[in-house]
């Protein structure tokens, strides 16, 4: 488990305004939105983005045909993956939560890479590399599966902190 520090609203804002700032003055100016997250911003960051079928990848089967895995970032690969049910060619009216998800994304990276990338120097269990941040849509209502729910309190705790917290570096949908 991974146990990251609370951050007040104000420290993630100005995290993601130090952001747009260096972005702004090492590449081209934001002079409001949108961010241009898919290519530029991405880029800027040293990261790729992919479309995926993160159920399947994840074996998680959807329910109902709905989404709940939105999005995973790979952090030693520096790899987003977004669920292809939000690819918002094939599906525009998830053009929204598809750019959230990406800067839900770019928020684990800013703000938690360096507690996931000290936790993974620790010795793994047969030598297998650290798994990625996966968002749920479970993680942001406090459900999830029963295997998840049985968690421990503190378990769930520090994974809905995590995931709640990277709102603040995510664009509005």
């Amino acid at each position: 488990m991974i146990d990251v520090p609370f951050l007040t609203e104000a420290q993630i804002e100005a995290k993601a305004d130090a952001l747009l700032a260096a972005f702004s003055r090492d590449r081209e100016p934001i002079l409001g939105p949108p961010v241009p997250l898919e290519d530029k911003f991405l880029y800027y960051l040293g990261l790729r983005l992919h479309m995926d079928d993160l159920h399947t990848r994840f074996g998680v089967p959807r329910i109902a045909g709905r989404t709940d895995i939105l999005a995973a970032l790979w952090i030693e690969d520096r790899e987003i993956r977004v669920d292809e049910s939000l690819d918002p060619e094939v599906n525009p009216e998830a053009e929204g939560r598809y750019y959230f998800s990406i800067g839900h994304e770019g928020g684990h990276w800013e703000l938690r890479r360096h507690h996931i990338l000290a936790t993974s120097a620790e010795p793994h269990l047969l030598m297998q590399s650290p798994s990625p941040v996966v968002c749920r849509i479970s993680d942001l209502n406090g459900g999830g599966s029963r295997k998840e729910r049985d968690g421990t309190r503190q378990q769930r705790d520090a994974r809905a902190r995590m995931e709640l917290q990277q709102t603040g570096l995510a664009p509005a949908c």
